[in-house]
C-alpha cells in the first residue's frame, strides 16, 4: 500500500544534499554537520540497503508545515521567534529504531535548536489567529474562556509531545557521533496569538494582560502535564507585501519523558502493520 509519509533513506539523502547545495553561502547553516549526518546515512544505506524513512511528523500523527494549508504569514512569524532566539533551523535529528528485525529510520527537524557552550534547547512554534476570529465575531471571552483558549493551544496542539520526541531524536543522533559535548537538553515551546492589522491591537494588548492575570490558574493546570509557564513576550510586529500583523508569544518549559516518545514509536510501528506497509516489505 503506498502513502505518500512513508520514504526510504535514499529520499532523505537526496532531501539533505539539495538543501546542502541551496544553503551553500549561508553562514548559519550548519554546513559540517549536515555533511557528517549525509556521510553517515550514506553508510546506512551502503550496509543497510534503502531502508524506510518515516518523518517524524508523521510518527506524531501531525502533518508537515510544509504540507498543511496554512497562511504563508504565521509561518514567518514562527521563523521570526526562532531565527531571533539564534537557533538554528537547518538540524535534521534521527533515530534508527529495530522493529522486529527490521530497520526503520525516523528523521525530523525541530523548529530550532540553540546550542550554549554544554546545554542546547530544542524549540517548537506554534501559532493561531484565534483571537482575530473572537474579536471579529464580538465573542465576550471570560476567565474560563480564556483558559480554555491557552490550554488548548498549549496542550491540544502536540507542542508538547513534539518537543519530548525531538529531545529523544537529538539523544538518538548524539549517540551516533553525529552531535558531541552536549550534557544538558532544555525543551522550549512558544504558542504564538497573532492578528492582522492595527483594528484589534487594543484588545489584544488586554488579553495578554489577562492572561498574566490568570497565570495562577493556568500555570499548576499545566504543570500536571509537565509543562511549565516560563514567560509572555511584549507585542511585536511583522510587515508583508500585504499587511502588517501583530503578536506575542507564551513561552513554556517541557518537562522530557520518554516513555511519551516511546509510546508514539510504538503506536507507529503497530499502524504501519496494519495498514500492511510493513508486511508486504
Amino acid at each position: 500500500m503506498y502513502n505518500e509519509n512513508i520514504r526510504t533513506i535514499d529520499d532523505l539523502i537526496k532531501k539533505i544534499e539539495i538543501s546542502i547545495i541551496e544553503h551553500s553561502s549561508d553562514k548559519l547553516y550548519p554546513k559540517d554537520y549536515m555533511n557528517k549526518l549525509l556521510e553517515y546515512l550514506k553508510l546506512i544505506r551502503e550496509e543497510k540497503g534503502n531502508i524506510i524513512n518515516i518523518p517524524a511528523t508523521f510518527a506524531l500523527n501531525r502533518k508537515n508545515k510544509n504540507n498543511i494549508t496554512n497562511t504563508e504569514e504565521p509561518l514567518n512569524i514562527e521563523r521570526t521567534i526562532v531565527e531571533k532566539k539564534g537557533a538554528q533551523r537547518y538540524y535534521y535529528l534521527i533515530s534508527l529504531e529495530d522493529h522486529n528485525g527490521m530497520l526503520i529510520l525516523i528523521s525530523g527537524r525541530p523548529d530550532g535548536l540553540k546550542f550554549i557552550y554544554d546545554k542546547v534547547e530544542i524549540i517548537e512554534v506554534k501559532s493561531s489567529g484565534i483571537f482575530s476570529k473572537i474579536f471579529k465575531n464580538n465573542v465576550k471571552l471570560d476567565d474560563l474562556g480564556l483558559q480554555k483558549i491557552v490550554y488548548r493551544q498549549i496542550l491540544f496542539s502536540g507542542l508538547r509531545e513534539q518537543l519530548i520526541f525531538y529531545q529523544y531524536l537529538f539523544e538518538k543522533t548524539s549517540k551516533y557521533g553525529l552531535i558531541n559535548n552536549v550534557k544538558k537538553i532544555e525543551l522550549y515551546g512558544y504558542v504564538v496569538f497573532y492578528l492582522e492589522g492595527e483594528e484589534y491591537l487594543e484588545q489584544l494588548d488586554k488579553v495578554k494582560k489577562k492572561i498574566i492575570d490568570n497565570l495562577g490558574k493556568i500555570g499548576p493546570s499545566l504543570s500536571k502535564f509537565g509543562v511549565h509557564m516560563y514567560g509572555l513576550s511584549e507585542i511585536n510586529s511583522i510587515s508583508t507585501d500585504k499587511d502588517k500583523f501583530y503578536y506575542f508569544n507564551i513561552i513554556v518549559k517541557v518537562d522530557y519523558n520518554k516513555k511519551v516518545a516511546i509510546d508514539y514509536l510504538k503506536s507507529l510501528f503497530s499502524s504501519l502493520y496494519r495498514v500492511e506497509i510493513v508486511r508486504d516489505l
